[in-house]
């Protein structure tokens, strides 16, 4: 039952579930306008003078969907089982609902990362104009989205590992990280990494462009991504297997592909 919840959560718009809280809301209105209308002693009271409109209805099924229950108008006979049932509505409503906006960000997030799963690879210009191999990947972890990765020379070598944090995005469009610290190795301590992203096939994108803003040092760095999709080469890296064969091969393919 809670597997099937949250997969409807996720399909159903929040827009929706707030025109069902406003019908709902109306239907109870209407069944104790109903029963008011009926004179049998079920309806709705108020100590000061009867119920005269229809906005009498919607105020007091509004205030009994909140929990609220001010007092001034209340229910007699079979109106009060009518309430009984709304509160009991409008509470699990309004945890759908409450449980619908703390869950749409983490869907989305879910989304992007499995778009973005897979192993990527760029070729990156450094601030000292030396052009790197990066394997990369993007990771959610922690309620978040990481992009990091290992950064090895034109033959093989590595020269530093890296790791950012999701700032905030414009999804599917580009994705903007924060680093801190984590490029000092090769000339950047603090700043933005944007990623935008590019050829789409089959709902997930196969190419980005980085574009690297370093805000203490005042230096820029760029880079061209590509997703992995050789079998041979996701084989051997899905393995871990990254001797400097390997890496030399990837870096002067792609570095010919960026040219």
């Amino acid at each position: 039952m809670g597997t099937r919840l949250f997969f409807w959560l996720q399909r159903v718009r929040l827009v929706w579930l707030l025109v069902m809280m406003i019908a709902v809301t109306g239907v109870f209105a209407a069944i104790y306008a109903a029963l008011d209308l009926s004179n049998t002693g079920n309806g709705l009271r108020r100590p000061d003078h009867d119920l005269s409109s229809w906005f009498d209805y919607i105020y007091f099924s509004v205030v009994t969907e909140a929990t609220l229950g001010y007092g001034d108008i209340s229910p007699v006979g079979s109106s009060r089982f009518v309430a009984c049932i709304q509160v009991f509505v409008g509470v699990l409503m309004a945890g759908v609902v409450v449980a619908k906006m703390t869950s749409q960000a983490l869907n989305e997030l879910l989304e992007i990362g499995h778009a973005l799963s897979g192993i990527w690879v760029d070729i990156a210009t450094l601030p000292d104009g030396v052009q790197v191999l990066g394997l990369v990947e993007f990771a959610s972890e922690s309620g978040t989205l990481f992009f990091r990765g290992s950064n090895f020379t034109s033959d093989g070598h590595l020269r530093h590992t890296f790791s950012c944090q999701l700032q905030y995005h414009d999804w599917p469009h580009y994705l903007v990280f924060h680093y801190d610290e984590a490029h000092g190795q090769n000339g950047l301590t603090s700043g933005q990494t944007t990623v935008t992203l590019a050829d789409w096939i089959s709902g997930k994108p196969h190419t980005f462009v980085i574009s690297i803003k370093d805000k203490s040092l005042k230096k820029s760095a760029s880079a061209c991504g590509w997703r992995v999709i050789d079998k041979g080469w996701l084989k051997k890296l899905r393995r871990h297997e990254r001797d400097a064969a390997l890496l030399r091969e990837l870096f002067q393919h792609y570095s010919n592909t960026a040219g």
